[in-house]
């Protein structure tokens, strides 16, 4: 309402109001950086209640999401090599 008052007084070449206007206090009824502090805190949760769902899920199936490390890929003894290979990157170890 006081707004709308200060809308509707006349206003001078330069759009000034004719008569001085002034604001002799104000009332805050709610601070609106709380309610985006808010929603980044309730974002904020979220995603870490979502990362610990994830972690929780990967302790009980082992599966964590890190990389795995094979010693033996194939299972097999890694002192082994297949019969007529001697080494690898060599030319002598291509079979004949």
């Amino acid at each position: 309402e006081v707004i709308t008052a200060m809308e509707r007084t006349p206003t001078d070449a330069e759009d000034r109001p004719q008569q001085e206007i002034k604001i002799t206090g104000v009332t805050v009824f709610t601070n609106p950086y709380q309610i985006m502090e808010d929603e980044e805190k309730a974002e904020k949760l979220r995603k870490q209640k979502e990362s610990d769902k994830v972690e929780g899920l990967a302790s009980k199936t082992g599966e964590y999401k890190v990389g795995k490390w094979f010693s033996a890929p194939g299972g097999g003894d890694l002192g082994s090599t297949p019969e007529g290979l001697q080494g690898a990157g060599t030319a002598g170890n291509i079979p004949g």
